[in-house]
């Protein structure tokens, strides 16, 4: 898990997995849960109360996608600071790249 405003943030980190998908899901720690059964989304963030964020492009959890972002995923991508690491592949391709970066500034102006 991350932080996201002081609280643990999960994600869902199973790959694609098609029509197999589950309609709820339960994070915990080998075995022991550590939040309610909560409706699943697919690439949604999770705190202990629910879903906290869904934008593209937010890296850092702070709920909005800005500057700070790209500045997180630039210090990933040249492994100054992996904490952000988890959810700096923002283009989904499975590696952290500059098209991370492109696709950030992407959301930045609109495009």
């Amino acid at each position: 898990s991350n932080l996201y405003n002081g609280l643990d943030i999960w994600e869902w980190d199973g790959g694609v997995v098609g029509d197999d998908l589950p309609t709820g899901i339960i994070f915990s720690n080998h075995g022991s849960p550590q939040t309610a059964d909560f409706n699943f989304v697919n690439g949604a963030f999770y705190d202990q109360n629910g879903i906290v964020s869904m934008k593209l492009g937010d890296v850092d959890f702070d709920g909005v996608v800005t500057s700070t972002d790209i500045t997180a995923l630039y210090n990933v991508l040249l492994g100054i600071d992996d904490t952000y690491a988890f959810h700096a592949d923002v283009d989904g391709d499975g590696v952290v790249t500059a098209t991370d970066i492109t696709v950030i500034y992407n959301i930045l102006l609109g495009n």
